[in-house]
């Protein structure tokens, strides 16, 4: 569903975009919460402190 415009329970919009690597995620999370209108954005600014992904038969840690 990359890509897609998607209808969320409440009729708002979604939107699934993968940029791989943003480059300064704090300003970006800030102008997109200064946007009138936009319910959320999913960049997880200061919410993590370790992340586990599962690669296959394998899993690899990064710590922040």
């Amino acid at each position: 569903m990359e890509g897609e415009f998607l209808l969320a329970d409440q009729g708002n919009w979604t939107l699934d975009i993968d940029f791989e690597h943003i480059e300064e995620p704090l300003r970006h999370s800030n102008t997109l919460d200064r946007i009138f209108g936009a319910n959320s954005h999913e960049l997880f600014i200061r919410f993590t402190a370790i992340i586990i992904i599962g690669k296959n038969d394998s899993t690899q840690t990064i710590n922040f």
